[in-house]
């Protein structure tokens, strides 16, 4: 048999699983009396025992049932090189949180980043289980990511980035002590151009932190955020100081920056901070 007529042989079976899932589907997606479908595509898992598929047909499968949870290609090869598409819509799909294949011969970056998409994406399925409050991924404004201490926000940017009207973001008490859950956050601020109110309340932030949101909202050229919320962070020494003045001076959509003091010393600086953020929107509002 030819290579080709192996590879349509292939995508056949890829075209029949997919017709048989769609049929399932209009089987089961009967209507309750108020018009409202009872099946959920995302128990379903997918199976391909016994043949070989190409990472194309994988890529497929993730656009036809976007909110698919598990793959499963059984034991066989996967054949291919065409990872990059895959890859891209393993980025987009923040639903899918299993794929099982034969590793053999796999791109062995292809399988890090697969890994590394598969996590974030139960992390956020575990995110959205604690969430008191449903949401609407167009149309909400607010979200408050507060009620648990996140030590490990990869999750974040993918998402955030699933809203398209977010304009407050509360990830009060979270970790941000260290430099990889920071750069997370940075990759955030840096592809929304939708919030406005970013609250950072007993984060664990320190200098450094600071430091690395500062270079986010002025080397993105961030506008869209305009109010910080800094408090009970208590890192607010004359080092830190100078990284909001800088922040201010080179971001003029910022219009406002609550912190704490760590003690009374620091007064005047608080003072010489509220002047230079006056002279800031003057300046700003001049132009």
């Amino acid at each position: 048999m030819s290579e080709s007529s192996d590879s349509d042989e292939d995508e056949g079976v890829v075209d029949s699983e997919i017709s048989r899932i769609s049929s399932q589907l209009d089987e089961d997606s009967e209507s309750d009396d108020d018009g409202s479908e009872q099946f959920d595509i995302g128990n379903f898992n997918i199976k391909l025992e016994g043949h070989s598929t190409d990472i194309s047909f994988m890529t497929k499968f993730m656009r036809v049932f976007p909110k698919i949870k598990a793959i499963d290609f059984g034991n066989h090869n996967i054949q291919g090189s065409q990872y990059t598409e895959f890859a891209k819509q393993l980025k987009l799909n923040k639903y899918i949180q299993n794929i099982e294949m034969n590793k053999k011969g796999v791109d062995k970056e292809f399988m890090k980043l697969m890994d590394s998409e598969l996590n974030k994406n139960k992390q956020i399925f575990k995110v959205d289980a604690q969430l008191t409050s449903e949401y609407d991924l167009r149309t909400t404004q607010q979200l408050s990511l507060n009620q648990v201490q996140y030590k490990d926000l990869s999750f974040l940017p993918k998402m955030i980035n699933e809203f398209k009207a977010l304009e407050k973001l509360d990830l009060s008490n979270s970790d941000l002590s260290h430099k990889s859950q920071v750069e997370q956050l940075c990759v955030m601020i840096d592809e929304n151009n939708t919030i406005k109110t970013l609250c950072l309340r007993k984060c664990k932030l320190n200098g450094s932190s600071l430091t690395m949101i500062a270079d986010a909202l002025t080397k993105t050229e961030n506008t869209n955020l305009t109010h910080l919320d800094f408090t009970d962070n208590h890192f607010i020494q004359d080092p830190q100081l100078k990284v909001l003045f800088g922040l201010l001076q080179n971001n003029s959509s910022i219009r406002s920056i609550e912190y704490t003091l760590q003690d009374e010393h620091n007064h005047h600086n608080l003072v010489k901070l509220k002047q230079m953020h006056k002279e800031g929107l003057s300046a700003a509002e001049a132009t």
